[in-house]
């Protein structure tokens, strides 16, 4: 083409001549304005010269004065990605190439090859360098020069070079490569011997994927034949890598972000492994070969499907990840060649074209597998053709993943024939020995290569897999293909993953716990036993008042005749609502002597809670203290307190010798607990003396509570761990230690009480304990006995505090107890400090407990996956209290039909083994929730709320709100008052029927529930909660005092101080008792004032508390 001028011009004007004149000048300055700029060192480039680039003039001339530029464009978004991660670590995305030369090798023309490889491609002469505003960018170089290291190890044996080359690998890995620095690849060469040579490509991800290796190692075999053979064949021009950037920023990305929107509307989160040891570090890697016949079939079979091998693979990995993470739908990553079509001579370029996208992938269970692949194959067309959006992109669309990944594992399909491209080379170049070493920061990836047979490769980081897990993974891979090889019609949901070995092991070996225990023993008879081996042994004792073994057990022999006498039968319920006091323990124990079952009441409980209560369980009599009469008038239920002065009376003429009751047997009722329940009700759960009996003795034949100490009585009566502190202090020949509400209630007391009273083993919820390791750290004076410290109720986390006090208390033993009131106490852990700083395990099944791990559909889980825990044996309640189908729902036949055991317990709590057949608690399958240490029922909340006038709907979930966990109320209402006023009326509704601890910190209103494509509520379109810090009219605190209390509130609650008014409730703040107690400890600390607990909680604000 040739660069032509046309003038048009006005004769009137201008003359012929004239316009002549003016060309020869326009063309005479145009030579000269070419030739200046064709001179060495003359002229610049300017933006204009790298459409593509975003940068300005000034930015252009800072690079090209430190560049010999060809070429800027922008970085792509995975190459971003990748970098990003280099940032952080340097050995990240660095790929290693190993191989070996023949003995016929020209190291020199084999070096050469490779530079002149580095002019040909230019992603090999590309750095990568930020503009002024943070966009980075490729910097193209007209020349790079190829870094080669070379070492002579011939004077080294065999087993010596193999060190060095390790070594020298190593540190390869670890410098990595800086991202400005070009190129972003080295080899390095070792001598072996007599021409013989190793040969290590190492680059950086970001220039190169394994597609373009394929065809970066073509074109140097045909360099180096053709350095061999002086220039004889010709070599076609490269296409450049940017002309794949133009086409990318060409995209329609607002379609595409309509697409992943609508494919991952319902999705939570990824689908991951749990993480095995959070310290490990590093990779492990296994490798699965399937024989040329396996893999010739699994070709026939995705050809008889009409779907490719690699939707076949997908089908395999999303039902395996299903059957380890118990979900209906999977999603994984899965990395797309990303090479367009339609743009011309893509399969030739050389450079970054993958991207990882996530895949989302539902589990129809009832659908014929192969029909199934048809599904998967149809949803990966659609998904490759948005294949382009980068997946941090993908991730910003859904509220709630811009800081977490959406793909925790990743699949990937190498169709590119890598090693057949190197090994099938000219005699002039023989290469063998070929090793891989590439690394990415997802906890496990997949890759499956073809070739004559397929090859699985896992590589996992440390942290989340052991070698077992990740070999045990590759098995169920195996056995999942043969299984859809030998009948791919079979529903999804029957393909088995488990061998009869794993199954045999699961169901049996794992659950031989059978230990004898007193069959007909009952709760009481702990305590009979000890009134005649140390009668005089101090068993309980509430402050000054003390009473003996022999004395507990007369008291309550003669309250129990009494009641015997007024017309007490076995299988009776009493109701019990006391306050802490020696009359509660000697009632207690007296019922359960009389044969009847205790039914505990918290006279703290909302009024139409406790009637619900009484009038479910038929009470027959409720024992009480003369003080609490008045309290309790209203409820329609025979009461009797048992501190009357002529009970008392007519208790001193009973008899105080055993009970001759011999019709009672382990299997009687002993107590109902009620917790909270999905109805809007709570339930009653009736359980037997057998769980406790058989309880305390399997703790102590566990390594551990077996001693006789001093223990204090911390758990209401209401909940179950009070009868075991109880029953362990009878079974050790322990003195239970008893404190007042007030001083229960006020935690800052706690570290003087354990001292005084030298407690030696304590029973705490993780909390609490939390907080009283903090406490007893922070103050240096506090001493303490403790020896045994049981921890129950919510998930146990280890504060660092917590670490610290137990470190410097090598004496002092932490056990962590797991079970439902269903059950009681099934599973116990002995903690170990350097083992479980991690993951804190719920142990192993007690004596005579089984433990089975099922999914979704009953399935036994593979070893380390996640299931529905279901418990049986000894600790099995006999179910609930006049609720049959609740009953039948949640106790049932075990379904494997094992004979050791009949009725297991469905406990709604996700678990997986561990490691030494230890569990680990994952969280709830259902609706329910433990929150500091109490069992709630969302459901019951909701139900609550929805009888409310105006509520159309509701929702309770838990968050975290700064350093708390809290209960949110999302209600979708009507108002017909001013918002303010109607959450108030919300809180006064909730508070008349629902125990404090289930009250919400947060109420949202909503005009609707925005719901997903399946009808469910979309909980990631959810307001994010906040804390009401104005209530009303905002009041600046007043004075030093107020002040300090200020930031104190806003230090506790996670709130800012100025927005915290002198007339805030700490309640409604979202402050709860145990932060109260932090409050007190604080002030206590650093103002040196000691504040009464009952006094600030009937002043809740900044003002009333200065």
């Amino acid at each position: 083409e040739r660069l032509s001028f046309a003038v048009d011009y006005q004769q009137q004007l201008y003359s012929k001549d004239d316009i002549r004149a003016l060309l020869r000048e326009i063309k005479t300055a145009l030579k000269e304005l070419v030739a200046h700029c064709t001179e060495q060192g003359a002229g610049c480039l300017t933006p204009s010269d790298f459409p593509l680039a975003q940068l300005s003039q000034q930015q252009l001339n800072q690079w090209q004065n430190d560049y010999a530029i060809a070429d800027i464009y922008p970085a792509t978004a995975m190459q971003q990605g990748l970098l990003f991660h280099s940032a952080l670590d340097k050995s990240a995305y660095v790929s290693q190439l190993l191989f070996t030369l023949g003995s016929t090798v020209d190291i020199k023309a084999f070096r050469m090859a490779w530079q002149q490889a580095i002019n040909q491609f230019e992603t090999l002469r590309t750095l990568f360098i930020p503009t002024a505003n943070g966009e980075m960018h490729q910097l193209v170089l007209q020349k790079a020069q190829l870094p080669w290291l070379e070492f002579d190890l011939s004077a080294l044996s065999i087993k010596d070079q193999q060190k060095q080359l390790k070594k020298d690998r190593d540190k390869d890995k670890a410098d990595g490569f800086s991202r400005a620095q070009c190129p972003l690849l080295r080899l390095t060469a070792w001598k072996l011997g007599q021409d013989q040579y190793r040969i290590m490509i190492t680059n950086h991800h970001a220039i190169i994927d394994g597609w373009s290796t394929a065809l970066l190692f073509a074109r140097v075999k045909l360099n180096y034949q053709n350095i061999l053979e002086n220039n004889k064949i010709q070599i076609q021009a490269e296409i450049p890598y940017s002309s794949y950037a133009k086409w990318l920023l060409a995209q329609d990305r607002h379609k595409a972000q309509d697409y992943w929107k609508q494919q991952l509307a319902d999705v939570s989160g990824p689908t991951i492994f749990t993480k095995q040891n959070k310290q490990a570090r590093g990779y492990i890697k296994r490798e699965l070969h399937f024989d040329v016949d396996t893999s010739g079939a699994l070709q026939q079979l995705a050809k008889q499907s009409q779907v490719t091998l690699n939707s076949l693979l997908q089908a395999i990995w999303a039902y395996l990840l299903s059957r380890y993470s118990n979900e209906e739908t999977v999603v994984f990553g899965t990395t797309v060649s990303g090479r367009p079509a339609q743009l011309a001579g893509v399969e030739q370029m050389v450079g970054l074209f993958i991207n990882s996208i996530p895949v989302r992938i539902d589990i129809p269970d009832k659908k014929p597998f192969n029909q199934w692949l048809k599904d998967i194959h149809a949803q990966q067309v659609e998904r490759n053709e948005y294949a382009y959006l980068p997946l941090v992109e993908i991730q910003q669309l859904l509220a709630g993943h811009g800081e977490t990944d959406l793909v925790d594992n990743l699949l990937v399909f190498e169709n590119y024939p890598i090693e057949e491209d190197v090994v099938e080379t000219e005699k002039q170049l023989t290469i063998s020995d070929v090793n891989g070493f590439e690394e990415t920061n997802y906890s496990l990836s997949v890759t499956a290569v073809i070739a004559s047979q397929l090859t699985m490769q896992f590589t996992a980081q440390s942290s989340h897999f052991s070698d077992n897990l990740l070999q045990q993974l590759s098995q169920h891979f195996e056995k999942i293909t043969i299984e859809v090889l030998k009948n791919p019609a079979q529903k999804v949901a029957d393909i088995s993953i488990l061998t009869q070995a794993e199954t045999d092991f699961l169901l049996g070996n794992n659950n031989r716990t059978s230990q004898q225990y007193p069959q007909t023993g009952c709760i009481h008879h702990l305590l009979e036993k000890q009134a005649i081996d140390q009668p005089e042994m101090t068993a309980i004792a509430f402050y000054q008042q003390r009473l003996s073994y022999m004395e507990l057990n007369s008291k309550a022999n003669q309250l129990a005749h009494l009641l015997i006498k007024r017309g007490v039968k076995q299988g009776n319920m009493l109701g019990l609502c006391m306050h802490r006091s020696l009359e509660m323990f000697i009632t207690l124990t007296a019922i359960l002597k009389t044969g009847a079952a205790y039914v505990p009441l918290d006279s703290s409980y909302p009024h139409k809670r406790l009637l619900h209560m009484i009038e479910d369980s038929n009470m027959d009599l409720l024992l009480t203290q003369s003080h609490l009469l008045e309290l309790l008038k209203n409820l329609k239920v025979a009461k009797l307190a048992v501190d009357g002065q002529q009970l008392q009376l007519e208790m001193a003429d009973c008899s105080d010798a055993n009970l001759d009751n011999k019709a009672l047997h382990s299997e009687q009722l002993a107590y109902v607990l009620y917790t909270s329940g999905s109805t809007g009700q709570p339930k009653g759960v009736l359980q037997k003396h057998r769980t406790i009996v058989n309880l305390v003795q399997a703790q102590a034949s566990a390594d551990g509570l077996q001693e006789p100490m001093q223990t204090l009585q911390f758990a209401p009566i209401s909940f179950d761990v009070s009868i075991q502190e109880l029953a362990t202090s009878w079974y050790t020949g322990s003195s239970l230690c008893l404190i007042s509400e007030e001083d229960k209630e006020d935690l800052n007391q706690l570290p003087q009480l354990l001292q005084k009273y030298a407690i030696q083993r304590l029973f705490l919820p993780p909390a609490v304990l939390n907080w009283l390791a903090e406490a007893l750290t922070s103050e240096k004076n506090h001493t303490t006995k403790l020896r045994e410290i049981i921890v129950a109720g919510e998930a146990l986390v280890i504060s660092k505090e917590l670490w610290e006090y137990l470190h410097n208390h090598p004496d002092c033993t932490l056990w962590n107890h797991y079970g439902p009131t269903e059950t009681h106490v099934a599973t116990v852990a002995k903690i170990d400090l350097k083992r479980d700083q991690d993951t804190i395990p719920i142990g192993h099944a007690l004596d005579n407990l089984s433990v089975l791990i099922v999914d979704r559909l009953e399935r036994m889980v593979p070893y380390g996956a996640v299931g529905e825990l279901y418990i049986g044996g000894a600790g099995v309640a006999k179910g609930y209290l006049h609720q049959p189908r609740l009953t039948a729902e949640k106790f049932i036949q075990n379904p494997f039909k094992s004979e050791a055991v009949d009725v297991m317990f469905k406990t709604g709590d996700l678990v997986r083994y561990l490691y030494q057949d230890q569990l680990a608690f994952i969280g709830r399958a259902d609706k329910q929730i433990q929150l500091r240490g109490f069992r709630i029922e969302l459901g019951e909340i909701e139900q609550s709320l929805s009888t409310i006038t105006g509520v159309q709907n509701a929702l309770v979930m838990i968050s975290k709100l700064g350093q708390e966990k809290r209960l949110i109320a999302y209600v979708c209402a009507t108002p017909s008052t001013d918002q303010q006023q109607f959450i108030a009326s919300i809180k006064q509704h909730l508070q008349n029927q629902l125990p404090h601890y289930m009250i919400p910190s947060v109420f949202m209103l909503v005009d609707e529930f925005v719901l997903t494509a399946n009808g469910k509520i979309d909980r990631k379109a959810l307001p994010k909660p906040k804390l009401n810090q104005k209530q009303g009219d905002y009041s600046a605190p007043i004075g030093a005092l107020e002040k300090d209390l200020s930031q104190i509130w806003a230090q506790l609650l996670n709130l800012d101080s100025q927005n915290i008014s002198r007339d805030a409730n700490f309640f409604e703040l979202g402050g709860h008792s145990l932060l109260l107690t932090r409050m007190l400890h604080v002030l206590a600390k650093n103002l040196e004032l000691k504040l009464p607990l009952k006094r600030v909680l009937e002043a809740t604000t900044i003002k009333d508390i200065a």
